[in-house]
C-alpha cells in the first residue's frame, strides 16, 4: 500500500479513471479521486470506487469496492487505510485475502494488514480456509478455521487461531482455545482444552497435534491425559450403542486414507469395550497398550508391562462369554 501512496503523489492515474482535485481541512491538505479510482505502483494494482490522500498525515483511504492485486496476494474490502508512517494497513467490512502461494483465503469484517512482514490480522468475524493443494486430487478437502482472532505470517506460513476455535474438515471437527497451523512443517496444534473427532470419535487431552503428509492426516499425538471414545449404533434405532475407550498419558494414532489404522497408548494405559446388550465388558490396563485396525474394527491387541484384566475376542454377530 505503500506505492499507493507514491501513486496519489505523483497523480498516477490509470485510463478510465475519476476527477482528481486538492482541498484543504482544518490545515489538512487532501488529494482526492472521485469514481472508478485505478492505480498501478510498482507490482501491486488498486481499485476503488474513490480514494484521498492526507498529506500531512501521509495516510491513503479506499472506500467502495476496493481491490488490491500483487502478484503474491489479494485484498479486498469496503475500505481500506494506510499510514506511511506506521506502515500499517486496516481494513473494514467483508475483507477477502487470498494468498496465491500458500494456498489460504482470510474473511473478516476487520483486519490489520503489514505487507513487508507479510502479516495480517482479523479480530472481527475470522475466518479461514486452508486450501487442498493442487496435486492432492483425491477427494481434496479445505480445512475451514473459526476464532474469535486470526493471525496469518504469509513469510513464516503458519496461521494461529485464539479464543473459542472451531475447526472443521469433512466430517472431521476440533474444538480449543488456541491453534497453530504450519503449513511449512505440515502440522496443527490445538491447546488449552482441546478435542476432537467425528460423528463416532472423540479424543481429548492437554495438547493434540495432528500431521499432514500431501494434504492427508498422517498422524495424531494426543499428549497428557489423553482418551479416545469410539461409539457405532448397532441398529437403525440408535437404542443399542457400542463402546469403546482408550485411556494413557499420551496416545499416538496413524491414519491411512483418514482413517486410522493403528493406535498406540502409552504411560498408565488403560482400554475399555462394552457391547450394545451390555453381555461383553472388557477391560485391561498396563503400561501401554497397542491395537491395530481395519475399517475402524479392532484386529489386536495388546497390553504390555503389568497388564492385568479381562479382554475378550469373539466373532461378529454372536455374544461372548
Amino acid at each position: 500500500l505503500s506505492g499507493l501512496v507514491d501513486g496519489l503523489r505523483l497523480s498516477e492515474l490509470l485510463p478510465g479513471a475519476g476527477n482528481l482535485f486538492h482541498t484543504e481541512v482544518q490545515g489538512e491538505e487532501i488529494t482526492w479521486v472521485i469514481a472508478n479510482v485505478h492505480f498501478r505502483q510498482g507490482e501491486g494494482e488498486f481499485w476503488a470506487d474513490s480514494a484521498r490522500w492526507h498529506q500531512k498525515a501521509n495516510r491513503v483511504v479506499l472506500i467502495g469496492k476496493v481491490k488490491i492485486r500483487y502478484p503474491d496476494y489479494r485484498l479486498s474490502a469496503d475500505s481500506v487505510r494506510y499510514d506511511a508512517k506506521s506502515k500499517e494497513g486496516w481494513a473494514y467490512s467483508r475483507i477477502r485475502y487470498e494468498d496465491l502461494k500458500e494456498k489460504t483465503v482470510l474473511l473478516g469484517e476487520r483486519g490489520k494488514y503489514e505487507r513487508e512482514k507479510k502479516y495480517l490480522f482479523i479480530d472481527q468475524k475470522p475466518e479461514m480456509w486452508l486450501l487442498p493443494s493442487a496435486s492432492d486430487t483425491a477427494q481434496p478437502e479445505t480445512t475451514f478455521v473459526w476464532a474469535k482472532k486470526l493471525e496469518f505470517f504469509g513469510g513464516e506460513e503458519k496461521g494461529i487461531g485464539t479464543d473459542s476455535v472451531r475447526i472443521r474438515r469433512g466430517k472431521v471437527f476440533a474444538y480449543s482455545q488456541k491453534a497453530v497451523f504450519s503449513r511449512k512443517e505440515e502440522k496443527l496444534v490445538l491447546t488449552e482444552k482441546p478435542r476432537g473427532g467425528d460423528d463416532k470419535s472423540e479424543v481429548t487431552a492437554e495438547r493434540l497435534t495432528l500431521y499432514f503428509k500431501g494434504n492427508r492426516i498422517d498422524r495424531l499425538t494426543a499428549e497428557k491425559k489423553a482418551r479416545a471414545a469410539y461409539r457405532e449404533a448397532v441398529d437403525t434405532t440408535g437404542a443399542g450403542t457400542t463402546l469403546s475407550e482408550l485411556a494413557a498419558d499420551s496416545i499416538i494414532f496413524h491414519f491411512e486414507g483418514e482413517a486410522p489404522t493403528s493406535m498406540r497408548a502409552l504411560g498408565q494405559a488403560y482400554i475399555y469395550y462394552k457391547q450394545a446388550d451390555g453381555k461383553i465388558k472388557n477391560h485391561a490396563s498396563g503400561d501401554s497398550v497397542h491395537l491395530s485396525l481395519k475399517d475402524r474394527k479392532v484386529e489386536t491387541v495388546a497390553v504390555r508391562g503389568g497388564g492385568q484384566g479381562t479382554y475378550y475376542a469373539f466373532p461378529e454377530n454372536r455374544s461372548g462369554g
